[in-house]
């Protein structure tokens, strides 16, 4: 009994320092502590001017694939809607995000630079509708920066830095606007532990 117990204390550790080890989320420049004060509230958007998308400057996929800049950002309230609500409710003690604009001290500014759907892509226009279709594998994902940039100021706070963030569940990665939505899940959690670890 006492040897089944140990190991599974030494499986426990093992997996608290794979979990740490695995953060794809690290803090560049500044300092956590504006994420570390629980009184902060944080409205999120995502800064897509320097986004290269499947290798291309935004612009170019975006006139390859016959889309407009709505047509692509058409999904962001969802995407933030993911990030926020994963956020709130992995961070036990720190800056909470807020729907409304007017009710936030800090903007949480997500700065895409890679951006990769993990498929072959495939426009089809229906109507007012876009949607991007396709395959081969690999998962969707995004690099970038995460500034937290204090209302009124321009100057962030703190920049964390995405080194590659996976849309993943149960560890199984998903292709296309699913797996997007999963990295931006996915995302708002690493942070909430780097500020854990942090405190």
């Amino acid at each position: 009994m006492k040897r089944i117990l140990f190991l599974l204390f030494a499986m426990l550790i093992c997996a608290g320092v794979q979990a740490k080890k695995n953060n794809n989320t690290r803090l560049f420049k500044g300092a956590l502590s504006a994420l570390q004060d629980s009184e902060a509230r944080g409205f999120v958007v995502i800064d897509y001017s320097k986004t290269k998308v499947e290798g291309k400057p935004l612009k170019q996929f975006l006139d390859l694939e016959g889309m407009t800049m709505d047509d692509f950002t058409r999904n962001d309230s969802e995407r933030i809607r993911y990030f926020r609500e994963k956020w709130n409710g992995k961070m036990k003690q720190g800056m909470r995000l807020v729907t409304q604009e007017s009710e936030a001290t800090h903007y949480v500014r997500i700065r895409i630079n890679k951006f990769n759907y993990g498929m072959s892509m495939t426009g089809r226009r229906s109507g007012s509708t876009y949607s991007l279709s396709g395959v081969q594998g690999g998962g969707a994902s995004f690099t970038g920066y995460v500034d937290i940039v204090p209302k009124g100021s321009d100057t962030p706070v703190c920049t964390l830095e995405v080194l590659e963030m996976n849309g993943t569940v149960m560890g199984s990665t998903f292709n296309g606007e699913r797996g997007i939505l999963r990295a931006f899940n996915d995302q708002a959690e690493n942070i909430c532990k780097l500020v854990k670890q942090g405190n």
